[in-house]
């Protein structure tokens, strides 16, 4: 019984006696946790100014493009679509044939002064845009590279006046001509009023591009955590996780389930306090 007392207060004196030198690892822990966070927050924080600086519009410069674009209806934007889907049956054309399209389309409806107002800001959003896209076709210029129709009419709905709720229709709608397109080319006989996670996935990519999404939704951590957490710019795939295939069909409700959500936040829809309901589509 007295040595195993004496063990005891052993053990106790040796813990009191390295009492100062606990402390102080305890301490060191925590500050070198604290440095690693703040590391890390400052990495975040840097490329987040980063994509407001590379942004080619800002927030006020689309909200101003929409006002003046005020006649630009969700009605006249499915016209122009129609005429967009009946120009270009394979899916694709360039910028310029684009515009001079849309531009016919809206003259048809209310004559030839109804035009884009303040068109120049989509004008340089797209030369930016396409300069990443571009190829040795023709003179090299941006303007004949050849894309997706789907990606021009995204960067259209920065000037469609509308809400939320009609601008997702819209894109819903854009993204039903692309695969009914797809389907008439391929000669598929698999009809779907739905579209696919592939296509969805895509227009993520198209938003991002056309700064319609908001710069802190877009920054993912990477596997780099030491000596402190590095970030980077997250694809289409990392801003809509999917446990099914490409190839599976979402409703329209899912589909604004996904622009709505804090991964993609469409237009900062996510930081809405009300809940979204069905309804809401």
């Amino acid at each position: 019984g007295v040595i195993a007392s004496k063990k005891k207060k052993d053990a106790s004196d040796m813990f009191f006696d390295n009492l100062g030198k606990i402390f102080l690892l305890v301490i060191s822990g925590v500050i070198a946790s604290l440095v690693k966070s703040s590391a890390g927050t400052r990495n975040r924080n840097k490329l987040r100014d980063h994509l407001e600086d590379i942004a080619v519009l800002d927030p006020a410069e689309i909200e101003e493009m929409r006002i003046a674009n005020s006649a630009l209806t969700p009605e006249v934007f499915r016209t122009i679509l129609q005429q967009v889907h009946d120009r270009f049956p394979n899916g694709n054309c360039s910028y310029h044939e684009f515009v001079v399209c849309v531009r016919k389309a809206m003259a048809q409806i209310h004559g030839e002064a109804f035009t884009i107002e303040l068109g120049h800001l989509l004008d340089r959003l797209m030369v930016e845009v396409l300069k990443d896209h571009s190829t040795e076709d023709g003179d090299g210029s941006p303007d004949d590279t050849t894309m997706p129709v789907s990606l021009f009419l995204t960067a259209l709905t920065l000037t469609l006046y509308s809400d939320v709720r009609d601008r997702i229709r819209i894109l819903y709608e854009i993204l039903q001509m692309e695969q009914q397109q797809e389907q008439q080319q391929y000669q598929s006989s698999s009809l779907s009023s739905g579209v696919t996670i592939s296509q969805l996935r895509s227009l993520v990519g198209y938003l991002q591009e056309t700064c319609q999404l908001p710069p802190d939704t877009q920054i993912v951590p990477t596997d780099t955590k030491y000596p402190a957490q590095q970030w980077r710019r997250g694809t289409p795939e990392d801003l809509v996780p999917w446990e099914g295939t490409d190839k599976d069909i979402i409703d329209l409700f899912t589909f604004a389930t996904v622009l709505r959500s804090k991964s993609v936040c469409a237009w900062g829809e996510c930081y809405q306090r009300r809940k979204f309901e069905e309804e809401d589509v």
